[in-house]
């Protein structure tokens, strides 16, 4: 049986780096999802892919439980590097990944599980979920404490109960499926898993001619959905003919192979390489900042327009009496322009109905204290003749009476 393979990791829509490392190099193919932050969730998939690669045996297997037991001790190899990376370096402490991974050996793919990440089989239409999460939610379902539906939306359903990494020894869920050409196998992380469905899942991978439109698919469909994770996919399919031979680099014996370094160029990056890949868009890392700062410069806006306004001062009526307000006559849809500065004990039927009219459209001044004085003259006026000594002086900086401003 020969398997054609096509691979896809984006970053998503909302985190800013991608933690996730994926491989199809035959006969070996993996998803992992980096845990524990930035940096260190990104070293801790690659350091697994990258031991697996050195340490996985080529060989043929003389039966399942060999292939199974090589796959075992690849991941504690891993796990132990991941460890060992971790305790020289303070930083990279709690890191850890999960791991799906099938080897291929003749007509048999040969798969070891550790984590959330999922594998899955479409077969005659009808899809199968291989791997079981090991995640606190999916336990409490398997002992029939919780539904799948309640499941879905439980928030500790991100807790791992499995990662390597993590501990010194890791338990790894080991198995063996008989492959059929037209089969169509699927490695992923959660990042599809836990916004796009089983059906979905199933949708995209029947209808897509081939590996490279269903891998786009999936992972077009999950940023349609908001895109929360780093989103990674491994489509497969199996198809009548030889096997690919094994990769030059995963040929050597594993006992030669010193431990991955930190100076080891990435394998999982380069084996992802090898497969087809859409062009990377990159988002500017700035778009986040956009939003608050306009909501900043809005604030701004808003507290300046409003020292300048509340700087004027204006004599008016508040109902029937005489008083000084801040601001400007009138307003702004349901938004006043001004606000009440202080009450006079002047009322409107002591002031000539001539100078009713300025103070209804506002008579401007200068201050409080030129306000105060305007309205101390107001019970004095007794004709128009004498309207010229009220209100502003000429030689006053501000508008007219009666402007609005």
């Amino acid at each position: 049986m020969r398997l054609e393979a096509a691979v896809r990791t984006d970053p998503g829509l909302v985190r800013a780096n991608n933690e996730d490392a994926c491989a199809a190099a035959p006969p070996l193919y993996a998803v992992a999802d980096g845990l524990g932050g930035h940096q260190a969730g990104e070293i801790a998939s690659n350091l697994a892919l990258e031991t697996l690669r050195r340490r996985a045996e080529r060989g043929p297997h003389s039966d399942d439980e060999s292939a199974h037991e090589s796959l075992r001790r690849a991941i504690q190899q891993a796990n132990s590097a991941i460890l060992d990376r971790a305790t020289s370096d303070a930083r990279l402490r709690g890191m850890g990944t999960t791991l799906t991974v099938g080897l291929h050996e003749g007509e048999r793919l040969h798969l070891a599980h550790v984590g959330d990440s999922r594998g899955y089989l479409l077969r005659e239409g009808e899809l199968k979920r291989l791997t079981e999460d090991h995640t606190l939610v999916a336990e409490l379902v398997r002992r029939g404490e919780l539904t799948r539906e309640e499941a879905a939306v439980h928030p500790q359903r991100s807790v791992i109960t499995r990662a390597v990494g993590i501990s010194r020894t890791v338990e790894v869920d080991t198995f063996t499926i008989e492959l059929r050409a037209g089969d169509r196998l699927l490695l992923c992380t959660d990042g599809l898993t836990s916004v796009v469905d089983d059906d979905e899942i199933a949708q995209a991978l029947s209808v897509s001619t081939g590996t490279d439109a269903a891998a786009e698919a999936l992972v077009g469909r999950a940023n349609a959905l908001g895109g929360p994770d780093n989103i990674t996919v491994v489509v497969i399919d199996a198809e009548e003919g030889e096997p690919s031979p094994w990769m030059e680099a995963t040929i050597e014996p594993a006992e030669t192979q010193p431990a991955p370094s930190a100076s080891d160029h990435s394998w999982a990056e380069a084996m992802h390489r090898l497969g087809p890949r859409r062009p990377t868009t990159h988002r500017p890392r700035w778009n986040w900042l956009l939003p608050p700062v306009l909501a900043i410069l809005v604030i701004v806006g808003v507290l300046v327009f409003r020292a300048a306004v509340n700087s004027r001062v204006y004599v008016g009526l508040d109902g029937q009496t005489v008083a000084i307000f801040h601001g400007v006559s009138g307003s702004v849809g349901p938004f006043k322009l001004h606000h009440m500065g202080e009450r006079t004990g002047v009322t409107a039927d002591q002031v000539p109905e001539w100078y009713l009219q300025r103070l209804r459209s506002g008579v401007v001044v200068g201050s409080m204290a030129e306000a105060r004085e305007t309205v101390a003259r107001l019970p004095s006026l007794a004709s128009p003749e004498t309207s010229d000594s009220v209100g502003p002086s000429p030689s006053s900086s501000t508008s007219a009476p009666g402007g609005h401003g």
